[in-house]
Order: structure tokens, then sequence, then C-alpha cells
């Protein structure tokens, strides 16, 4: 009941923040649910076409999707899973644990970086920063 819940309240997080949950869902999938990180790994991939399909059509509907851009990146997204996928079938369990963990421990790793560069107060100006 525990993965459940967890999977619902992330799906609402990912919904809104997008960022990060489909990592965090992958780890509760293995913990609570017992997957190997290769059918966690499957059945975020699933949540996700949803999750995006449905802010592409918001997006869509408001009139700030860049197409031509968008059929660039899909293209070489598609190429990417089929290669990745067929990459993570060879590595094994055990592997995907490994890569796993280390892109966690660096992208924690980063962030405390971040934390500790902004912490004087500035921040860096964001790409969606106005003036």
């Amino acid at each position: 009941m525990a993965g459940y819940a967890s999977t619902f309240i992330l799906g609402i997080y990912g919904g809104l923040f997008s960022g990060g949950y489909v990592t965090i869902l992958t780890a509760i999938f293995v913990a609570m649910f017992r997957m190997s990180f290769l059918e966690a790994i499957g059945t975020t991939k699933l949540i996700n076409i949803f999750s995006s399909g449905i802010a592409t059509l918001i997006f869509r509907r408001r009139g700030i999707v860049d197409y031509r851009l968008g059929l660039i990146l899909g293209a070489t997204m598609f190429v990417g899973a089929l290669l990745g996928g067929k990459f993570a079938r060879r590595l094994g369990n055990l592997w995907l644990r490994r890569i796993y963990l280390a892109a966690v421990w660096l992208l924690g790793l980063k962030t405390l970086i971040d934390v500790f560069n902004t912490g004087s107060g500035h921040h860096e100006r964001s790409f969606f920063d106005k003036g």
C-alpha cells in the first residue's frame, strides 16, 4: 500500500514540477515493489509517456511548442531509447544499479555544490528571468 501511495504522491509532484520524479519513482519501484532496475526503468518510461503527452497537449494549446525543435529532439530521443533499451538489457540489474547510484550521487553532489556557491544571497540569472 505504501508503494502505491508513494507513486500517487510522486505522480502529483511530477505533474506539477516534472524534475526528478522519475528517478525517485525508480527507487520506489525497486524498494517497495521489488522490481529489478530494468523493470522499474521500463515502468517509469510508460508513466512518463502519459505525463509528457498531457503536458505537450497543454503547452500546444497555449501555442508554446517549438515543433521543429520538438521533432528533432523526438527523433534523436527515439533512436537513443532504442539503443539504450538494448544496451540496458545487456548490462543486467547489477550494472544498472551501479550506474543509477553513481548518477544519483553525482547529481546530489552537484546540487550541494550549487547550494554552497549561491549561499551568499546572490543567484545566477536563470534563462527564464526577464529583463
